[in-house]
């Protein structure tokens, strides 16, 4: 046999220090290599002028939007994406008003949103500013902010917590978290479960795929309604407060371990009554699952 075939002998030589660099040396090429055929992302930071009681305004063709309140005045704006060149796909534009910040973040004429494009706005603004927010395909999260709050995504899950002042919320394809709210809420879902806890003002919730939990403040007879065409409803409420309960399920029984006096007619999927000496109504209805009432 030609020796040059033997690998034995040809790794006679070879020491095992040799032997270390060389596996050193191909692991770095590897990694090298993988990394240069990685497409790299795109960072964009930007501290804005927006004093305390101001307004953010961003309307996005996609993305995730996160905003927190903090103690400090302006908006500290960070964009993410991997998209190597952002700019090339989106006309991305930061505006200063007075009061008030604009972003503006949306696909370029004649461009495509490449696949597996990622987004995202992490904003850090003074704690007492209202936000219109609208995305159209991504989560949007907001903590620790007063003011008028308006959310709107075309895909993504809603979250919000401890926050003081009346909360609209929309999306068309994902799940609502609302957690401590000093106000009035009212959410939208079209195909996703609902949850609010904490809330104490007026309730207006509404899903057309999905549960709904809701818990109230002790004393909050506001009223309301809640409402969802495929899934159960579970709601849990003061029973010292003065509300008037109508409650009817179309595809399940409703359950109540509340103190209610109970007028009109019931049957096992309809009940309406009075808590205390009654007052605003709260209406819960679904087509589709059991309702179950309960004290806090």
């Amino acid at each position: 046999m030609d020796p040059r075939f033997r690998g034995g002998d040809n790794l006679k030589g070879v020491t095992s220090m040799d032997r270390k660099h060389l596996l050193v040396l191909c692991t770095l090429g590897f990694l090298l290599s993988s990394a240069g055929g990685a497409q790299a992302g795109t960072r964009i930071e930007k501290n804005l002028k927006l004093e305390s009681g101001g307004t953010l305004y961003l309307d996005a063709g996609g993305g995730d939007i996160i905003v927190t309140g903090t103690s400090e005045a302006g908006a500290r704006v960070v964009v993410t994406t991997n998209l190597s060149d952002l700019e090339s796909t989106v006309d991305l534009r930061f505006d200063e008003e007075p009061h008030a910040v604009r972003i503006l973040a949306h696909r370029r004429s004649g461009a495509t949103w490449p696949s597996h494009f990622t987004l995202k706005f992490e904003i850090k603004v003074p704690r007492q500013t209202s936000l219109e927010l609208k995305t159209g395909g991504g989560d949007v999260r907001v903590a620790d902010l007063e003011g008028t709050f308006r959310l709107k995504t075309s895909g993504g899950d809603v979250e919000v917590s401890d926050a003081k002042g009346n909360l609209d919320g929309e999306t068309s394809g994902g799940d609502m978290r609302v957690r401590q709210l000093s106000g009035n809420l009212v959410l939208h879902t079209s195909g996703g479960d609902i949850r609010a806890e904490g809330i104490s003002g007026r309730v207006d919730v509404h899903t057309a795929g999905g549960d709904v939990e809701l818990s109230l403040l002790r004393g909050n007879a506001q009223g309301g309604e809640v409402e969802t065409s495929g899934g159960e409803i579970h709601v849990a409420l003061d029973p010292a407060v003065n509300l008037d309960l109508e409650a009817s399920a179309g595809g399940g029984d409703v359950h109540s371990d509340l103190p209610l006096t109970v007028t009109g007619k019931v049957s096992e999927s309809n009940v309406r009554g009075t808590l205390g000496k009654g007052g605003e109504l709260l209406r819960l209805h679904t087509t589709g699952g059991d309702i179950r009432v309960r004290p806090l």
